[in-house]
């Protein structure tokens, strides 16, 4: 027993080293991501490995955000990396981006909506006359229209199917919960 637990302090000890070696070249213990709520987190699988392949001793955390349309997290250090900002970083922040793609929006509305028995292209006029539902700080799809916010994409995805009002959701998302859900009453 004496045995083993020397064992066991050795290695310890020898992943200590490693992660001071690490430390000193200027990787962190951990990294603290926040993620936009409305972003398909499943497409991180593969970077993540690809991450932990180089770096398995550093811990990654992620928080889920309502919104990060002004990017508090990072601004406040709260983060050091967020994923699915919108826009581009404060000026004179010093913080620079990458895209990650293409952000593709969609009107969403449940079929007993009555966005939904509309024929033809919906105007602003028509939209403005329709509550939305929006996810954090965003808003809704016009200045003036009557938006309930939520927390995040999953209570607006709930709220779009009992039909209580209308949203811009990213298509992904949209594509993710139609395959996995019935957007029947």
């Amino acid at each position: 027993m004496l045995l083993e637990k020397g064992r066991e302090v050795l290695h310890i000890a020898r992943e200590l080293e490693i992660r001071a070696v690490k430390l000193q070249q200027g990787w962190e213990n951990s990294l603290r991501l926040a993620v936009d709520s409305t972003f398909p987190v499943a497409l991180l699988s593969p970077p993540i490995a690809a991450f932990y392949q180089q770096q398995p001793l550093t811990r990654l955390h992620f928080t889920l955000n309502p919104s990060l349309l002004d990017w508090r997290p990072l601004t406040d250090g709260q983060a050091d990396l967020l994923l699915g900002a919108l826009g581009e970083p404060p000026p004179l922040s010093g913080y620079d981006y990458l895209p990650l793609g293409e952000l593709e929006l969609l009107l969403v509305v449940a079929p007993q909506h009555p966005l939904a028995r509309h024929r033809a292209p919906l105007s602003w006029r028509t939209l403005r006359r329709y509550r939305a539902v929006a996810t954090g700080e965003g808003g809704a799809l016009l200045s003036d229209q009557e938006t309930l916010t939520v927390c995040d994409a999953a209570g607006q995805l709930a709220l779009l199917r009992l039909g209580w009002a209308g949203g811009a959701c990213r298509a992904i998302r949209c594509r993710v919960c139609w395959t996995a859900a019935s957007w029947s009453a």
